[in-house]
Parts: C-alpha cells; structure tokens; sequence
C-alpha cells in the first residue's frame, strides 16, 4: 500500500478508491490543480479530505452551506479527523479560538463560507499559516450559467493569489456542463487543472414522475407505507412546507420542516432531529437549499417542481448517497409551472450586474425551466434525458425509471388507456401484428381488463390496488382502476406499488434479523454518543457483517468501512452481536 491508499484505510476502512477518487488524490499531491465532476454520492469529499491528512499545514475547505459544513466536520471528527468550521453561527470569540487552534496545527481542515475569506481575522490567519491546498465545494457557483451564481465565490481567486504562496485550488461539483466547467477554470484560474468527468448517472437510483390529482392525498398514502424510511420532501414555498408538514404530523408520520422562515436555532434543531433519526423524514424549501451530508436517505420527494435539472438533480442526488437503492420521485401539475415562471419573472439577480449580463442570464433561466418542464411531460426514459442534459449519450433506456417501468399516473382512464403499449410493452400478438397504442384508445376499462387477462407475459412494475385481471398462464401482472379513482394516481404495477424492482442483497433469512440486531445496536451506539448513526457504521458495513459473520477483531477489520478506531469504541460490540 502507498501513503494514499494507508490513509483510506486508516481513516475510512477501505482498501481501494472509487472510481476517480484516486487519480484526483494523485493530482493533488503531486501540486496540480484539479476539476472535479461528480455525481452527488460518488465521494468528492476523500478527494481533497485525505490529501489534507497528507499534506503540511492547513486545507481550507470553502463551501456555500452552513449546514453541510456542520455535518461534515462532524463526520470528520468522528473518524478522528480533526476539522472545524468558521460561519456566521459562531460567536466572534469561538471563532477566534478554532483560527487560534488551526494556526497552532491542531486541525486539518477548516471550512470556510466564501463570504468570510477577507474578514480581517481571517486574513490573518490565512497569511501566517501554511495552507496546502484550497478546496472549493459545489465550484458550479462561480459560474454565471451556473444555477446558484454567488458573486462571492468569484473572490476565491483574489484569496488564493494573495497568500504568501498560492496553494493547490481543487474545485468539486456534482452538476456542470461544459460551458460551466470552462467558466469555472477560467474564473478560478485554474493552472492546467487536471479534469475529472466520472459520469452523471446515479445507477442506484430510481427515477419517476408523477401527476397525481391530488398530490397530498398521495403524499400521505406514499409516506405512509414508508414511514420508516429516511425521506427529505421538497417545496417551492414556505407555505407549502408548512401544509405538507402539518397534514404528515397529522398522520402520525416522523417528519420535521425546514426553511428561511423559522429562528436559526428551530433550524438547526430540525435539521439535527433529522440527521440523528429522531424524525425520519423533513419537509424543506427549494430555494433555500438543505445542504446535508446524510447518506442513508432513501426518498427524496419534489412535491413542486424546480426551476432547473441542475438543482432538480443536486436535491434528488441527496437521496442514496450510500450508495444503495433509492428513489427520487418528482410530482408536478399545472400550478407548478405557474409558480415557476412567476418566480423566474420575480427573480433578483445579484448587484454589480451589467443590463447585458442580466439579459443573459434570464434567457439562461427561461431557457432551463424548459428543460425542466420537459423532464416532467417526458413519456421517454427520465434517465437518458437528464443525462443528455448534462452532455453525456446515454447508450439505451434504463429500466429503471418509471418510463422504462411503465409506471405512470394520469388523470384519465382513457390516457391510461391510449398508452399501454406505448411503452414497447411485450404482448401477445393478434392478428399477426402487436397492438399498438391506438387500438386501445377507444377502450373503456371493462374492455382494457379483458384484454389484459389474454397477455402472456406483460411486463410493468408493481401494485397493491385493485386486481383487475390476470394472465391465463397464472401471470400476477395486472391493471389498477383503484387508484385512479381515489383521485391519487392510475399506474400498472406489480407487487409494490411504486419504486424499484426488488434487490437481492444476498440475505438470508437470518442473516436479515442479524441486520436489524445490529442496525438497532448502531442506533443505541449514535445515541449514547450525540451523532447521527451513519457515522457509526453505513448501511453497507452492517450488511457485510452479516455475509462474513467476523469472528474476531482481524477479520472485523477487514471489513470495508471498518476502522482500528472505530472497532475499538464500537466495533466490538456488533461482534458480541455475532457471537
């Protein structure tokens, strides 16, 4: 093992890198400048998080959320990482004290707002301290065809070059075109940056759209066949935050709010119930921006549409950063893209902008609602077209969005009707032909179950609805006329009644029940300790627990994300589980 791959396992128990991971830590500790695309969950962080452990002095972090920089160096810290944050949450003399405590070398990294960069005390700080490398997250700021342009971050540049010597400058994002990565070297000044482009697609999750008639009733219905799953709810306003919110408590469902209206202190406790699993699922507003660091959120739900694909894509990318199965579901109906343009038309763009610059950018906007309408009446694979977006050629349909599922949701029996073989189902043929979208347009329901009962082998995905036919070799595939009817939504399913396939994880029945032992031990652990439980342990660890059944500290450790530090405190524990 070199330096680089002993520090992965020291600090985060893996022995080998994920894709790209490796040859952005190479860049950066050979002194070149980087540019990083990502997907959200493909671990930028440990690309510039472990040449900081490497590196002599201090790695300035800058990052545009206050709250994901509260999570992360949380999470550094339990890992035995030590960093800290300087924002406008702190006091003046705490944040004299972590710039006292970095100078002095007691941390690693310090993340930092951009805003903060030329406050005297920082500067200060910044010019007497050898700082290695500045990383800047979520770099797609700094662009003015970025979708959250922040004047700010165009003083990055200015810091870097007027420190005694100019560090290594690595800029991380999930969502850039290539006009955005172009803007992004060239405002940042990147000196022959090494570029990294791992790829836009999140193959763990499932994509779907829906037009529910009524979105709440089918809000409430969804969440509550998964009210134990982690789950963020996105809205456009605080007033809907607070419906949604208030009609989910109701229920009985575990849920918290989030947005610019409440107290910061409300805020930040909200958020900290999520994070640590007190309530397991938040409803939050678009515009304001959750930044979370929280890996095992199964569900994020766009209550409203965006005003983008790039902050669609950055909000659903929170869900499944685990790297397990996960889904981003985004409803949207007319009121949607009322708001949207009303909002784009009431946007305020930020000061010292030129008219033609101001012109520019609203056509740049308009030109991206577009987009994202069109993500939303799309009838063709979602994942393929939010792919294209971004510049890559997708090399076919996915089969795992709910196009390429057959899982949709109309208003009318009849458009439920026209579409059925729209989607290249597989039927039997009749009349030496396959049946064509048209010849089901006429169709009332009666005539649709009948003719669904002679398929073979239809494929769809799944449902808990009413059984309306079945196929005459004992097929489960069937035509759901209940949900229509209770306003929700019409859709063709099979054994669940939205989401992915079911995944074999490779877990016996045993072996599950040794899960929920240990899952319920990592919990009990989080709580004695005040930190959210995938900062003991990720879903995955606990999983590979079970497969291997570790009997003894060598082989504990030999399981990924398994550190010397972590089964000290804790891992000793989930093996007296075992034995």
């Amino acid at each position: 093992m070199n330096q680089a791959e002993r520090t992965l396992k020291r600090f985060w128990g893996y022995e080998d890198f994920r894709p790209g991971q490796e040859k952005m830590v190479n860049a950066i500790l050979e002194g070149r400048d980087v540019l990083a695309v990502m997907p959200t969950g493909a671990g930028k962080s440990v690309c510039y998080q472990l040449p900081a452990l490497i590196l002599p002095g201090v790695t300035i972090v800058i990052s545009p959320l206050i709250s994901l920089m509260v999570d992360q160096v949380r999470a550094l810290n339990a890992a035995g990482i030590h960093a800290a944050y300087i924002n406008s949450a702190l006091s003046e003399h705490q944040i004299a004290l972590a710039l006292e405590y970095a100078s002095q070398g007691r941390y690693d990294l310090v993340y930092v707002a951009p805003e903060r960069l030329f406050h005297p005390e920082f500067m200060t700080f910044a010019v007497t301290t050898e700082i290695s490398l500045i990383a800047v997250d979520e770099a797609h700021c700094i662009s003015q065809w970025g979708q959250d342009f922040r004047p700010s971050y165009l003083r990055i540049r200015d810091f870097a070059n007027s420190l005694p010597r100019r560090p290594v400058v690595a800029a991380f994002t999930a969502t850039a075109t290539r006009r955005v990565r172009e803007d992004i070297a060239k405002n940042l000044q990147l000196r022959e940056p090494r570029l990294l482009v791992t790829g836009f697609d999140r193959p763990n999750l499932f994509f779907a759209v829906g037009h529910p008639e009524n979105k709440l009733a089918w809000l409430v219905e969804d969440l509550t066949r998964h009210k134990e799953e982690s789950a963020i709810i996105y809205c456009s306003t605080r007033k809907k935050v607070e419906e949604v919110y208030e009609a989910l408590r109701q229920e009985g469902i575990s849920v918290g709010r989030y947005h610019a209206g409440m107290e910061p202190e409300e805020r930040a406790k909200s958020q900290e119930d999520f994070i640590t699993d007190r309530v397991q699922m938040i409803v939050a507003t678009n515009a304001f921006g959750m930044g979370i660091d929280k890996p095992d959120v199964r569900r994020v739900i766009h209550y409203n549409m965006p005003q983008s694909m790039e902050n669609y894509y950055q909000e659903a990318g929170r869900a499944g950063r685990d790297g397990e199965e996960a889904e981003a579901i985004l409803l949207a109906d007319a009121q949607d893209y009322v708001i949207a343009r009303y909002l784009l038309e009431h946007k305020e763009y930020p000061e010292g902008m030129s008219d033609a610059d101001i012109l520019m950018a609203q056509d740049q906007d308009r030109e991206r609602l577009r987009a994202m309408e069109g993500y939303t009446r799309t009838t063709g694979c979602l994942r393929s077209y939010i792919l294209r977006y971004f510049g890559e050629k997708p090399s076919g349909d996915c089969k795992k969005c709910s196009s390429c599922r057959h899982i949709f949701y109309e208003n009318e029996d009849q458009a439920l009707a026209k579409r059925v073989a729209d989607f290249g189902t597989k039927e039997r043929k009749k009349g030496g032909r396959y049946k064509s979208g048209r010849d089901f347009a006429g169709m009332d329901w009666e005539d649709l179950t009948r003719y669904a009962a002679d398929f073979d082998d239809f494929e769809g995905a799944g449902n808990q609805g009413e059984l309306a036919g079945r196929g005459r070799k004992g097929s489960d595939w069937d035509i759901s006329r209940e949900g229509s009817r209770r306003g929700a939504y019409g859709y063709l399913a099979r054994g669940k009644a939205y989401g992915p396939a079911p995944g074999g994880d490779g877990l016996s029945r045993e072996d599950q029940k040794l899960l929920d032992q240990l899952d319920h031990m990592r919990k009990k652990i989080a709580r004695e300790n005040g930190v959210a439980p995938y900062m003991i342990c990720n879903l995955r660890t606990l999983k590979e627990i079970c497969r291997r059944k570790p009997g003894n500290q060598e082989e504990m450790l030999q399981i990924p994300g398994m550190t010397k530090a972590k089964y000290e405190n804790f891992g000793w524990r989930f093996q007296e589980l075992i034995m």
